[in-house]
């Protein structure tokens, strides 16, 4: 009986201890975080493809640029051409395409895919078609130029530009911002 005492209380002994030892130690709540989003880096400078499948495209000049996005009839990807260089991705890993212009307008940007577009044309003078699916643009400066395709819905929104034109056989919907 004295070997049962003697070892029932050196286990409470033992967990009073580390009881103590524990006290001034936390642990960490076991939990999960979410990783943030990845961008697939093209060899072209401003054109990436994100985790999410939007083909992000920003115009590295300041005026001047020139960005097609276009179906290759050969491979069926999704090829983008950015002031004269080319890149192509898989078509199903592009859901959507976005287009920034430089700062100083003079940009041309042409979506000639069925892939739903949001485009941004800042400083005026800027040459915008539209895709043949959904297509948001927002034009700031004077003289833009937006085209919608057969098949395509656009909501383009100017800030207030003067002499813009909006044409195109598609459903066009335009907002002074």
């Amino acid at each position: 009986m004295r070997f049962f005492r003697n070892f029932r209380g050196s286990v409470s002994e033992g967990s009073q201890a580390r009881n103590r030892r524990s006290a001034g130690q936390r642990r960490s709540p076991i939990g999960l975080e979410t990783l943030e989003g990845r961008a697939l880096m093209s060899g072209i400078p401003g054109v990436s493809l994100t985790f999410y499948g939007n083909l992000s495209i920003t115009a590295p000049k300041t005026s001047g640029n020139a960005a097609l996005v276009q179906i290759d009839p050969s491979t069926k990807n999704v090829e983008v051409t950015l002031n004269g260089q080319s890149e192509e991705f898989t078509a199903s890993s592009v859901h959507s395409v976005t287009y920034t212009s430089g700062s100083g307008g003079h940009d041309t940007f042409t979506n000639n895919t069925g892939v739903t577009e949001l485009a941004y044309g800042n400083g005026g003078n800027n040459n915008f078609t539209g895709g043949t699916a959904v297509n948001v643009v927002y034009f700031t400066g004077n003289t833009n130029t937006y085209y919608g395709q057969a098949g395509s819905t656009s909501d383009v929104f100017k800030d207030y530009g003067q002499g813009d034109t909006i044409t195109g056989p598609g459903k066009l919907y335009v907002f002074n911002s």
